[in-house]
């Protein structure tokens, strides 16, 4: 996660709502220092409190998270969030809750739901083309000689090495 833009989006989410950081922290249950750490970019906010914000703040989880370049562990953290919001939803309609809390976390759980979606599609996406361009390099290289394949392995090693050819480490 991007801590510089969810503190930017957390900032502009809680101005456009008209809460000061005060009040925010008080509907967190934490203390206000949480968020200005959160909004200076200095911490970031556990993946539990972005639901939580999300639902207060009335913004998508999406808002704040970089879609393009969530791992497994955040695809798994969105499942069991989305599970923990419709189980929420699901008490506050039988407690007699308020219509407009029992709404926000309908449109928590819709945005959930949503977000999961797009990023397994996408996740898939990438898995399969990952595993097209896996199964062209094998067909490729096991039409060499054992020459031809250690000279593919030298090249493959050198490429390793440059900078603008490695994967982004997390």
């Amino acid at each position: 996660m991007n801590s510089g833009n969810i503190g930017e989006r957390l900032r502009a989410a809680r101005k456009e709502m008209g809460l000061t950081q005060t009040e925010l922290a008080e509907r967190l249950g934490i203390s206000f220092v949480g968020v200005s750490q959160w909004e200076s970019g200095k911490r970031n906010p556990k993946k539990e409190t972005l639901v939580r914000l999300a639902a207060i703040l009335n913004v998508p989880v999406s808002y704040f998270l970089d879609t393009e370049n969530l791992d497994d562990e955040a695809l798994d953290f969105l499942l069991r969030a989305w599970k923990h919001a419709d189980y929420q939803l699901t008490a506050l309609q039988h407690n007699g809750s308020p219509q407009v809390e029992i709404e926000r976390w309908e449109h928590v759980c819709d945005e959930l739901h949503a977000l999961y979606e797009e990023i397994t599609a996408k996740y898939q996406t990438k898995q399969e083309t990952s595993q097209d361009r896996t199964t062209e390099i094998v067909k490729i290289f096991r039409r060499l000689n054992s020459r031809g394949q250690q000279k593919v392995l030298e090249i493959a090693g050198d490429y390793a090495q440059i900078a603008d050819y490695q994967n982004e480490k997390k």
